[in-house]
């Protein structure tokens, strides 16, 4: 934007930009899922910026009007886009936009200095909003594992997801009992993913997994439980956050209650991030803004609820409450996560009130993980300065292991035989292999080993027959349990999660596009035995599976599989 004829110095600008678009090229390569990787991009668009608005003002050559008058108009468009964008858009703003904008103003100074009656004020200012403009017209799906956005347009229609109206009379009275082998909380009854007493076929071409049903679901990173023929998940629909429960032979909807809440986030999206818990006829689960809430899992009745953000005053987490409850005999213990304030706090099962709390955490993102140590029960919570094993009787603290990590910690602990404990996080730190000792009186914690061979984000592992399965960041891995060394990292999967079939010594691997692989549990290499689409779109959500039926969802659909039962073809 010049009124004079000279040329406007545009050399600047280019080194400004191919310096920028190194860096946000080069971290995700080059420091994948690290603090330098979170940190060092927003940094790089933040410092190219202010260079890019100190070479218009200072080095462009062009007319004083033009520089500072531009330099306001770029800001006071920067406001408008966000305040006027798509809600999904904050981020992508940021990441993608940004710079995006930074280089098409640099092409346009190149374009002005090629043709001379394009450098007026006023054609730079049309173009210059017209290219602010054009990312209202935007919307973006949750950004993926890699934090890459799905663009769509504002206007497109949204995946239609029917309305389910709470039944005025309950289709059942009878109090729900689990039986073995259902899946009663997050990952399994253990929590640990492990599967036991399932053989599955692995010649999928001739006999691939069979669809029982699918129906469309509200949006969440909620997995499922399934007592009897009951499912049960989470879901945000509009503006209330449910607790649901479906027919698991079918996909029938039978009910959903919930409250008058929506939890988004601009990179993962809306919708809860916990998973119900089943105890005693009752299903327990929290929201994303931290509701707990109980219900008559047969009949759908909420019981009682607490909200933990106004009674225990404690932040909203950034990514929302994501950690399901745990039960112990007829405790409730759920995280609160406040760095000044509670840390856990366990309610009565049957009426609600307050039996014990815990002195702050930092937040987590990992749900309380019940274990037994030295034949004591206790309940083991990975927060970001480490972590710490409570009494689930009273709280009292047990044990704690420092291991502080940038960032916060999402996954689940593994027990391992031989009173040892698996804790890991991403941000490059790696896995950690605890040895916990108990004389009598005291407790002590002893670091094994800690490995960088497999880095988990919020994609959980599995143990098995003295190795661990899972990912390191987006490729499936295996690392030695004896000394944390890596077997091998194979499979690209994405941001995926697994179940371990431990009778069969195979994996069923969902994975971040939706497809399901089988893949062998084998330290020496890396096969993949079969794979199958299951599911369209981005799937963050644990898959779960009772019998021969295997049940996964992601953010629009759920649906249900029969595997194959013929085992004629498995690994001995």
């Amino acid at each position: 934007m010049n009124d004079s004829k000279s040329r406007l110095r545009v050399w600047p600008a280019i080194v400004i930009l191919v310096l920028m678009w190194g860096v946000l090229l080069g971290l995700p390569r080059l420091a994948l899922e690290t603090m330098l990787h979170f940190q060092g991009v927003p940094l790089t668009l933040l410092g190219g910026t202010v260079l890019f608005g100190v070479w218009w003002v200072f080095l462009s050559r062009a007319s004083r009007r033009s520089r500072w008058g531009g330099a306001g108009l770029f800001v006071a468009g920067l406001i408008a886009l966000f305040a006027l964008s798509h809600e999904s858009m904050q981020v992508a703003i940021v990441l993608y936009i940004l710079p995006r904008i930074l280089t098409a103003l640099t092409l346009l100074a190149l374009l002005m200095n090629a043709v001379p009656k394009l450098r007026t004020v006023r054609v730079g200012v049309v173009v210059m909003l017209a290219i602010m403009a054009l990312p209202l017209m935007l919307r973006t799906a949750p950004l993926d594992g890699d934090m890459q956005p799905d663009f769509s347009f504002r206007w497109s229609s949204t995946p239609v997801v029917a309305t389910i109206d709470t039944p005025t009379t309950p289709t059942e009275t009878e109090p729900l009992i689990a039986s073995d082998g259902d899946w009663t909380e997050f990952r399994g009854p253990q929590r640990d993913s492990q599967v036991h007493q399932r053989i599955v076929g692995t010649n999928w071409n001739d006999d691939p997994p069979v669809e029982l049903w699918r129906t469309p679901v509200g949006e969440a990173w909620s997995s499922m439980t399934i007592v009897g023929d009951f499912l049960f998940t989470q879901e945000q629909r509009g503006d209330r956050e449910l607790v649901t429960a479906y027919r698991a032979a079918t996909g029938e909807p039978l009910w959903a209650d919930g409250i008058q809440s929506r939890f988004f986030d601009p990179i993962s999206g809306a919708g809860p991030r916990g998973t119900p818990t089943f105890a005693d006829g009752r299903l327990f689960s929290i929201t994303g803004r931290g509701t707990v809430l109980a219900h008559d899992a047969s009949r759908g009745t909420l019981l009682w609820s607490h909200d933990l953000m106004a009674e225990y005053d404690t932040p909203l987490p950034d990514w929302g409450f994501s950690g399901s409850p745990e039960i112990y005999n007829d405790t409730v213990i759920v995280c609160v996560g406040h760095p000044d304030g509670v840390g856990l706090a366990a309610y009565d099962a049957a009426t609600g009130d307050e039996r014990w709390t815990t002195e702050p955490l930092t937040d987590s993102y990992s749900a309380p993980h019940l274990v037994t140590l030295h034949d004591t029960p206790q309940v083991i919570i990975l927060h970001g300065d480490g972590v710490n094993s409570h009494d689930p009787v009273n709280g009292s603290l047990l044990w704690r292991h420092d291991w502080p990590v940038p960032g916060t910690r999402i996954v689940q602990p593994a027990l391992v035989p031989g009173n040892r404990l698996l804790i890991g996080t991403s941000f490059g730190e790696g896995t950690r292999l605890l040895q916990i000792d108990y004389d009598g009186t005291s407790w002590s914690t002893d670091e094994l080993w800690t490995s960088r061979g497999m880095k988990p984000y919020y994609n959980d592992f599995a143990v098995y027959d003295g190795h661990l399965y899972g990912f390191d960041t987006k490729i499936l891995s295996s690392i030695d349990l004896a000394d944390g060394s890596r077997d091998w990292k194979r499979g690209r999967y994405g941001h995926g999660q697994l179940l371990m079939l431990a009778d069969q010594g195979v994996m069923l691997v969902l994975s971040e596009q939706g497809d399901l692989a089988l893949v062998e549990a084998n330290p020496d290499e890396f096969i993949e035995l079969a794979r199958v689409e299951v599911l369209s779109g981005k799937t963050w959500n644990h898959p779960a599976i009772v019998g021969d039926v295997l049940y996964v969802r992601n953010d629009r659909e759920m649906a249900a599989y029969r595997l194959p039962r013929n085992a004629s073809t498995t690994r001995p």
